[in-house]
């Protein structure tokens, strides 16, 4: 969704802001800098895009949140609810090592602190039908073998192996917590035009591309395939209005003889080009 905001001594066309005066760049800039970022543009003066292309509600309260703090293991929306836990307390997790892909443990975690990116494990490993999963004897050996990677730690005064996750060592599988649901901004990019640096348009060779150009269509001939669809209406009544404001000596002409304008792209093109062309001798 386009914004619809207002500005004075600025008009909406197709889809881009044209601002007739310095003031009304200047409040163009400072209305719609809360919500969008605003950049030197390549074929425009600015080009304003979304600061946010999607939010997070939490599911417990609906409140919006930062989807990158919602996204954080451990995080807390304001009613007090976890919003994301990557890895659940007591989840299996499956463990991998770099040197060998193909011996992998399933163990229990007890909790992942992810700071440090330490699991921290249930000692005993559990067994699998997943082949590719060690069974127990070989999982204690293999425990055994990378006693670098695993060391023995007392939780509440019980027994726990703490595991850092390395290039060495990762882990896969683990079960995971969301309470946010991602929802997707309809704010859409668009372009500012500082319109009061060179308008009204005299008549050019130059003039037919601005007025394509302001329908949202491609001036060249060449860009387009046989089959490609007709240019829509909304492009037409897009020029007519570019060229109402921008190109005012042609208006009341442009009235009269678009209505006539093939749309086929090559047929329009080629129409637009000559209406602008005659009007090189006669203005």
């Amino acid at each position: 969704m386009l914004p619809t905001t207002n500005i004075p001594d600025a008009v909406w066309i197709a889809g881009k802001l044209y601002c007739k005066t310095p003031e009304s760049s200047s409040m163009a800039l400072e209305v719609f800098s809360s919500d969008f970022f605003i950049d030197p543009g390549v074929d425009c003066d600015w080009y304003a895009r979304p600061k946010t292309t999607s939010i997070a509600i939490c599911m417990s309260c609906n409140r919006e949140l930062d989807i990158l703090d919602a996204r954080r293991h451990g995080n807390k929306c304001a009613c007090g609810e976890v919003t994301c836990l990557e890895v659940v307390d007591g989840s299996l997790v499956r463990i991998v090592f770099a040197s060998n892909y193909e011996a992998q443990l399933q163990m229990r975690s007890h909790h992942w602190d992810a700071i440090s990116n330490t699991f921290y494990l249930h000692p005993d490993p559990l067994s699998s039908p997943d082949r590719k999963i060690a069974d127990i004897h070989r999982a204690k050996s293999l425990i055994q073998r990378n006693k670098s990677i695993f060391t023995e730690v007392t939780i509440d005064n019980k027994q726990y192996l703490a595991m850092r996750v390395t290039s060495n060592v990762f882990v896969l599988d683990a079960d995971r917590y969301v309470n946010f649901s991602v929802h997707f901004s309809n704010l859409q990019p668009f372009e500012i035009f500082e319109a009061w640096r060179w308008a009204p348009l005299p008549v050019s060779i130059n003039l037919p591309a601005r007025i394509i150009y302001a329908g949202n269509q491609i001036p060249e001939i060449d860009w387009y395939y046989p089959d490609d669809p007709d240019w829509p209406e909304d492009s037409f009544e897009a020029m007519g209005e570019f060229v109402r404001h921008f190109v005012p000596q042609l208006a009341d002409e442009w009235e009269r003889q678009s209505c006539g304008f093939r749309h086929d792209a090559p047929g329009a093109i080629e129409d637009i080009t000559n209406f602008c062309n005659r009007r090189l001798v006669t203005i």
